[in-house]
């Protein structure tokens, strides 16, 4: 079970404040641990000046034991003593001690650096072990003898662990002041950041169905979030766009559908006015047969296009024989070319073949056919050609008139209606182009209308690479 979201503005805040919270942490640490390498260097250099004066106060005889000549070393000395002292001969034997040590000892391993130990008191502190050579004795051999003494050294660092710890409380106040300081600023910059999105959905949130015209402002908005509001403008866009079709769509359907129905009311109303004969019922039912053929293909029609729109079309590719196909096409349409005086040629060449959906290929056929002999000039020719060669797998060719250019690619949209000389029952097109290029699309082929420079008309069904195959043999 997923958790429940958070907002941007609270992820953002949290890893503001987590980068910050570690950015400090580990300032700290980094000021903290230089800061205490820096208090402990000078606390060591003050051990070795202790360790050198104290081995200037051994004296190095030539005959005789060698003598400690105490000078005055109040830090030393029993009752306040803050720091403690062995004086060892090369040969092991004591020499001298701090009064503060009593009956206590140090120890005088040598370790070359200072390392922190319990004094004899309890207080934590620091020992250096030196050696070092003495001061030679006025009477003594002219040339050093080479002899060190040891000399073991410590001091407390209550003082160094106070000032470290005072330094450590600065250290965190500062940071956790700075902290708040950026985390409030870091806030702000958040919040004045996110301001554009919350706009943005804000506007976003008005827009419905009524307002699909209105548009996001990109103007002022940064550079990052531009690029989006530009996809979501584009998006309206063709929301809008496909409101329109809709609309239009349905304002279509009704007009299709009204005719026939009105067609189909006023024959009923008419037969049922008075008696008939047999004869004149016959009639009556075989016009209205036409007319529920009409609109029952026109159900089919809007169907198939919504499943093709739907991508809900299988597809059964075969070797089909072109011309065979077009021959079969073109035999509803020849009585409907003769009331118009349309000639009609099937110029596919005999061993034309194309591994296709027959069926699908077929629908498409037939819309273009249908639409060249309703809408050709009457007296005119309709040819359908093929030509592999020239990439056309099949090109439906009149005579014209052409389409105006601006509306060669419309003439595809569902029920376009063209305000032109090319018409001859109500400048209409239907959803025969918009089920054909539907199709094509289907089949992985192209579908285009172009005006030829002679006043003719082309619909050429074109086989791109790697879709359909199309072959011409003799």
């Amino acid at each position: 079970m997923s958790g429940r979201p958070r907002s941007l503005h609270l992820q953002l805040t949290l890893a503001l404040v987590a980068v910050l919270g570690f950015t400090l942490c580990g300032f700290s640490l980094v000021m903290s641990a230089a800061f205490q390498r820096a208090l402990l260097r000078q606390f060591d250099a003050r051990l070795a000046e202790d360790a050198q004066a104290i081995a200037d106060m051994v004296e190095e005889r030539a005959q005789g034991p060698w003598q400690f000549e105490q000078g005055p070393l109040e830090d030393f000395e029993s009752g306040r003593a803050t720091g403690y002292f062995e004086v060892w001969m090369d040969d092991g034997s004591l020499l001298a001690r701090s009064p503060s040590l009593a009956s206590a000892e140090l120890d005088h391993r040598p370790t070359g650096t200072a390392r922190p130990i319990s004094l004899p008191d309890g207080r934590p502190g620091r020992l250096l072990v030196a050696s070092l050579p003495p001061r030679a004795d006025e009477e003594g051999p002219a040339e050093p003898s080479g002899r060190l003494v040891t000399i073991a050294v410590a001091r407390q660092t209550l003082e160094v662990d106070s000032t470290l710890a005072t330094f450590r409380g600065l250290l965190l106040a500062s940071a956790l002041s700075a902290l708040l300081v950026a985390s409030f600023a870091g806030v702000l910059a958040i919040r004045r950041g996110l301001k554009p999105l919350e706009d943005i959905s804000a506007r976003v949130d008005g827009i419905n169905a009524a307002a699909l015209g209105e548009r996001l402002p990109t103007g002022s908005l940064p550079t990052e979030l531009r690029p989006a509001v530009e996809k979501i403008n584009e998006l309206l866009s063709r929301i809008e766009d496909s409101f329109a079709r809709e609309r239009s769509f349905s304002i279509a359907i009704s007009h299709e559908l009204r005719t026939p129905l009105a067609g189909l009311r006023t024959l009923l109303e008419v037969a049922s006015l008075r008696q008939r004969s047999p004869a004149e019922y016959q009639s009556v039912l075989e016009q209205a047969e036409v007319i529920v053929r009409q609109m029952g293909a026109l159900s089919e029609n809007l169907l198939l296009l919504s499943r093709v729109e739907a991508r809900e079309i299988e597809i059964n590719s075969q070797e089909v024989p072109l011309r065979d196909l077009v021959a079969e096409c073109l035999g509803p349409y020849f009585e409907r070319a003769q009331l118009r005086r349309v000639e009609i040629q099937n110029l596919v060449p005999t061993g034309a073949r194309a591994t296709t959906d027959r069926e699908k290929l077929r629908i498409v056929v037939n819309n273009l056919v249908a639409n060249a002999v309703e809408y050709t000039t009457s007296g005119g020719t309709v040819q359908i050609r093929s030509d592999a060669g020239r990439g056309s797998l099949l090109e439906v060719w009149d005579s014209g008139p052409p389409i105006p250019d601006e509306a060669l690619e419309r003439v595809f949209d569902r029920f376009f209606r063209l305000d032109s000389s090319r018409a001859s029952s109500g400048n209409h097109f239907g959803i025969g182009l918009a089920l054909a290029r539907g199709l094509c699309s289907t089949l992985t082929l192209g579908l285009m209308a172009e005006n030829l420079p002679d006043g003719s008309l082309a619909f050429r069904i074109t086989c791109p690479s790697g879709s359909a195959s199309a072959t011409t043999q003799g």
